[in-house]
């Protein structure tokens, strides 16, 4: 398929299949618009994207919790933005990359500043051996574009994707599409600040009467957990015993 066609084929929505890679769409939270990926790794991609920004007004770590809790907030992304140059023989050239993000403090998936928008590019690293050479103009192009318009361009491979927050987001997010009483948050929020900081089992027990099954309230304490209501350390695989604190947000309503 040429690049025109695909790119014509990106602008309406459709994802041709590919027998290289992944394609298809990601819905986006809480229940929202897609964005399309033509491989596995800009899926993960957009996933990370998605959750933080739906997480955008988590605010800052409050003093009772570790600065582990710390993360990126995205603030909107746009995803596959065209980059256009004119090559070397004078003709016109365009590519997309995968996704242009702001972000509103930490860093994202690397140690890089996130003052100014990043144009985001994702390849496995075995791409980058077998098709530096036709990936090079592109990469110089879209550095070029990102100079012009006082923004950084990140080329991101599986090392800096695929960790263990890629795994938690993975988690978290179809719990945020749990459906589940307010009353219930409210206890287990309150709960929390009364403890300082507790483990979803705690929480989950805490909140059980007597006799009753406590893994049915496990969901409602992630989903506070990815909603950014509670905070905890999404940098190392979670469990039912991570350290849990309450949200600056939270303990002042």
């Amino acid at each position: 398929m040429s690049s025109a066609s695909q790119d014509e084929n990106i602008e309406k929505g459709k994802f041709p299949r590919s027998y290289r890679s992944l394609t298809g769409a990601v819905t986006e939270l809480p229940a929202g618009d897609c964005s399309g990926f033509q491989s596995s790794l800009e899926r993960d991609l957009l996933k990370l994207l998605d959750f933080f920004r739906f997480r955008n007004k988590v605010g800052a770590v409050p003093a009772w919790a570790p600065e582990s809790c710390r993360c990126c907030s995205v603030v909107a992304f746009e995803d596959h933005p065209r980059i256009s140059w004119i090559g070397s023989d004078n003709r016109a050239e365009s590519y997309r990359v995968d996704a242009f993000a702001r972000f509103n403090g930490e860093s994202f998936l690397r140690r890089c500043s996130t003052k100014q928008p990043w144009f985001i590019e994702t390849k496995y690293t075995a791409e980058l051996t077998t098709d530096l050479g036709d990936l090079l103009p592109k990469f110089k192009a879209a550095t070029r574009e990102a100079r012009k318009k006082e923004c950084f361009f990140h080329l991101l491979t599986e090392r800096e994707i695929r960790t263990a927050l890629l795994r938690n987001v993975g988690f978290l997010r179809p719990q945020l599409r749990i459906a589940f009483d307010e009353v219930i948050s409210a206890e287990l929020i309150r709960i929390l600040k009364r403890k300082g900081h507790a483990s979803p089992l705690d929480l989950a027990r805490a909140i059980t009467p007597q006799n009753a099954c406590s893994s049915k309230f496990l969901p409602h304490v992630w989903k506070l957990v990815g909603a950014g209501r509670i905070l905890t350390n999404l940098y190392v695989p979670l469990s039912n015993n991570s350290r849990l604190f309450v949200s600056q947000e939270e303990a002042q309503g």
